[in-house]
């Protein structure tokens, strides 16, 4: 009698397990899937910073260079001055072109 009682009382009770991993499987999934996109959410954004540093390193190179060639006075630089008129050019062709080589484009913001 007492094996009949605990037979009914569980009845419907199997499989149950089933579901509950299911479930418990769908949600460590899409963690996962959170935890990946994160991821590269900040690989991506990593990837960008260091191609506008390279890019603003080129073209502050570029611009000391070219007045270092062209004699330009670095104590009395003065924009608009003889000798300085292309320097802003020749930095910000050099950092477009550095960038445009780590496949970023640089627009006219």
């Amino acid at each position: 009698m007492k094996n009949n009682m605990r037979s009914r009382s569980h009845v419907g009770e199997e499989g149950q397990i089933i579901v509950f991993l299911s479930l418990v499987l769908v949600g460590l999934l899409g963690i996962g899937a959170l935890a990946l996109d994160g991821g590269m959410l900040f690989s991506d954004r990593r990837d960008a910073q260091n191609a506008a540093d390279s890019a603003a390193l080129a073209g502050a190179s570029a611009a000391a260079y070219y007045m270092r060639s062209n004699s330009v006075n670095y104590n009395a630089f003065i924009c608009g001055t003889s000798g300085t008129e292309f320097t802003g050019a020749v930095a910000e062709l050099e950092a477009i072109s550095r960038a445009a080589s780590n496949d970023y484009v640089i627009d006219a913001d």
